[in-house]
């Protein structure tokens, strides 16, 4: 038997809510652009699983146009992210054509009676 969803919140609750949520969200992807842009910064943030929120209610209209800039945000973030990783691939596929080939095992034998 499930329990049903809690009623929605009421006003300035429903916003305080979005607001937490929002502060969290935009946290973590200011810490995603940062890493992007040094990867070899020390203090990496720590990752955690995400659970997704579950305010009572929708976003309330007061807080539209902060969703709308996270969401430009994230964008900006993935697109680097992918840039990044794409060099990453590029770097890996030149190191692989300049790498010598590992060394065979095998004994090697010179004939130097000839």
């Amino acid at each position: 038997m499930t329990t049903p969803p809690p009623p929605p919140a009421a006003g300035d609750e429903l916003v305080a809510e979005w607001e937490e949520v929002l502060d969290v969200l935009e946290r973590d992807a200011r810490a995603a652009a940062e890493l992007a842009g040094d990867p070899s910064r020390d203090g990496a943030p720590s990752l955690t699983a995400w659970t997704p929120p579950a305010p009572g209610g929708p976003v309330p209209d007061a807080l539209v146009d902060r969703v709308r800039e996270l969401l430009q945000l994230q964008a900006s973030v993935r697109a680097e992210l992918e840039g990044a990783m794409g060099e990453n691939r590029g770097s890996l596929a030149d190191l692989a054509r300049t790498a010598s080939p590992a060394r065979s095992r095998a004994a090697a034998y010179v004939d130097v009676s000839a």
